[in-house]
């Protein structure tokens, strides 16, 4: 490199960096200098960098091996002009494209083009071994499309790893309670080394999670190579089955229908429901219903929590007719703490408020670095409740009571949901290290906009799926229907905690796994794609 390159380099951020950048300063077309070129310089420099992204491309970059990097760089020297569609700075899906495309531009380098171009190829070029894309059927290929590319790209999943296990007389017992992997349409013949890969199938399907539902999941493959809105939860593998989702719309009457028969309830009697019924009465109105709770002894849990809901508007009815515009987390203490806590602990679920780090959104971003580099910060919720084993299974997202901004419950739908996700796997490879999940594994979180209460459950069929489970509008005003908002609030407050400690029960039964069980599933649960690393949406400014 002379000076003028140098400073080049030097001076150019490391993420703006493409395979056409090291053409250009490279004095040499030799492949070899080029990844050595990147590898000292570039991927040092993402690894050191503050920024997140960057860090977390190095992440992926390093994992690509030297004979894969030397291919790319010399199909991109030898046809600058589709370098484009070759840039490292990529997610791992893309990655695993340019590598297929690789074998088709060789063939065209080999037609002439190299030649057409007057480009000098590397001697070695012909003679280096090329890594050839194995075959595949149809149901074994899924579409991925790439920034820039007119038309979706085939990928492919990874063969099945474990298949040796299946023929094991412990894995068969093993395997008694739920179905075992799909096997790969490649058998696996006697005296083969199988593949170390594993298929993220093969994953939920070792972890005891259903892969397939109807006929839902290739459409929202479809959508999910189609949209391109922002604050679309699809690009982290997240199916969107909430009430006005963009992916919802899509869908036409019958694939609806049988949406709606997987559809989460909430609604179903229980004894405390039945109790609280019969606190609350025929007449629920604000002075009807203080002067009962106030003079009823607090001898059971939802007395309890019916007299701190009560309590909580008694600080400002009926000296005020409403409730004053309250900022943000005075508004979540005040309103919202006594519906939501104060139904969790009717359950005993231990929950924090205000700001609490998401255990599993900091695993996600440090999963991959050294403890001698600095770790990323965790994102934080409003409030979050535990399970017996101290995994976070519940997760709330909050504004002010009198919100106007409605990209404000977009945005925070949208970080919840990928809140949720990050949840959801972190419980698996916590479960894992001692008990055999069931099948039903989901996590729970509640969003607050103005004066609406919206509770939603994350659980996985194939793809993650977001239920919106119900909602409610939480009572402002004394004397503008407070009677039925109140009475729907507390029934769908209780009735949702409810909910999240079935499932916190079911998880306290879950059977023991042996040693060998405990390695087989911790390495599937390890497998698990985490949340995508798209960037934080960006806001306008007008």
């Amino acid at each position: 490199m002379n000076n003028d390159q140098t400073r080049y380099f030097d001076s150019t951020p490391a993420y703006q960096f493409n395979l056409k950048d090291w053409a250009k300063i490279a004095d040499s077309l030799d492949p070899t200098t080029l990844d050595q070129l990147w590898t000292s310089q570039a991927l040092r420099r993402l690894k050191n960098s503050e920024r997140e992204a960057e860090r977390a491309a190095y992440n992926r970059l390093s994992r690509v091996k030297q004979p894969e990097r030397l291919e790319i760089f010399s199909i991109v020297v030898a046809d600058r002009k589709l370098k484009a569609s070759l840039r490292p700075l990529v997610t791992e899906d893309k990655i695993n494209i340019a590598l297929l495309q690789s074998k088709d531009l060789a063939n065209e380098v080999r037609k002439g083009k190299q030649a057409k171009r007057s480009l000098k190829s590397p001697a070695t070029a012909e003679t280096r071994p090329r890594v050839s894309p194995p075959s595949y059927t149809e149901e074994q290929k899924i579409h991925v499309r790439y920034p820039g590319s007119p038309t979706p790209v085939l990928s492919t999943q990874i063969p099945d790893a474990l298949s040796a296990y299946n023929n094991d007389s412990d894995s068969n017992e093993f395997f008694q309670k739920s179905p075992p992997p799909p096997i790969s349409p490649k058998e696996t013949h006697v005296g083969t080394q199988p593949n170390p890969a594993l298929s993220i199938a093969d994953h939920f399907a070792l972890l005891n999670q259903r892969t397939h539902w109807t006929n839902i999941l290739p459409r929202f493959q479809e959508y999910r190579q189609e949209q391109n809105w922002t604050l679309d939860l699809s690009p982290d593998g997240i199916m969107d089955l909430t009430l006005g989702s963009r992916f919802a719309a899509t869908l036409n009457d019958h694939d609806l229908l049988t949406i709606l028969e997987d559809q989460p309830i909430s609604t179903e009697e229980f004894k405390e429901l039945t109790e609280l019924d019969e606190l609350l009465g025929e007449d629920c109105s604000f002075e009807v219903i203080s002067e009962q709770i106030f003079n009823t002894p607090l001898n059971t849990p939802v007395r309890r929590f019916l007299y701190g809901v009560v309590h909580a508007y008694s600080r400002y009815f009926p000296k005020k007719t409403a409730i004053p515009a309250l900022e943000e987390k005075q508004g979540m203490f005040a309103i919202l703490c006594p519906f939501i806590q104060g139904a969790l602990d009717v359950y005993h679920i231990e929950s924090f408020m205000s700001e609490i780090a998401i255990t599993a959104s900091g695993e996600r971003k440090n999963a991959d670095k050294d403890y001698g580099e600095r770790m990323e910060k965790s994102r934080r919720a409003d409030m979050i409740a535990v399970d017996s084993e101290d995994n976070q299974i519940f997760l709330s997202e909050c504004s002010s009571i009198y919100e106007k901004d409605k990209r404000k419950f977009a945005e925070d739908r949208w970080k919840l949901g990928r809140a949720l996700k990050d949840s959801w796997d972190s419980t698996v490879r916590k479960v894992v290290q001692s008990y055999h999940p069931h099948q039903d594994l989901a996590t729970f979180g509640i969003q607050f906009f103005s004066h609406r209460l919206v509770f939603y459950k994350m659980d996985f069929r194939g793809e993650y799926r977001l239920w919106q489970v119900d909602s409610c509008d939480i009572p402002l005003q004394m004397n503008t229907g407070f009677e039925k908002k109140f009475r729907a609030s507390c029934r769908k407050s209780l009735s949702f905690a409810h909910m999240v400690a079935e499932e916190i029960r079911v998880r306290g039964a879950l059977p023991f796994l042996s040693m060998k069980e405990k390695i087989i599933l911790g390495r599937a649960a390890q497998r698990i794609k985490p949340t995508t690393d798209s960037p934080p949406f960006k806001k306008r400014t007008e």
